[in-house]
């Protein structure tokens, strides 16, 4: 049976955190290790723990979900910038045409997306029912 690893409670769970920011902000899993101020064996031994993975999967999401939020809010200002470029008489007509386009192609996908995920997600259910029968 493998050496369970447990970090000492507070320095080492304070590592883990800064562990999982520099995974995400180096290039290799070495130079995360040397940024963090432990070696690569310990780096390897920890990503293999199933806390560490958790709290690196956490970490990932709560990353992406503050980055999607400040993308759907930058998302409305964009859009009443192409709303102002395709309505504005003093853009350049090309301008105008570019944004009108960006406008529609973007409602567009926006409303497909709107439609079809709930239909995907049904689908999706329906594929767990049918390999439960099995």
């Amino acid at each position: 049976m493998g050496r369970q690893i447990v970090p000492k409670p507070n320095r080492g769970r304070r590592l883990w955190g800064r562990a999982v920011i520099a995974l995400l902000q180096e290039r290799t899993q070495a130079e995360a290790a040397k940024s963090t101020g432990i070696s690569l064996r310990t780096l390897q031994r920890w990503m293999s723990d199933a806390d560490f993975q958790e709290l690196q999967r956490r970490t990932e999401n709560d990353l992406h979900d503050s980055a999607t939020a400040k993308l759907i809010a930058a998302g409305e200002k964009a859009v009443n910038e192409l709303v102002f470029m395709a309505t504005n008489r003093r853009v350049k007509p090309a301008v105008r045409v570019s944004a009108c386009r960006w406008i529609l192609e973007f409602g567009q996908r926006g409303h497909e997306s709107k439609v079809l995920w709930p239909e995907l997600m049904k689908l999706k259910e329906q594929g767990k029912q049918g390999d439960d029968a099995i």
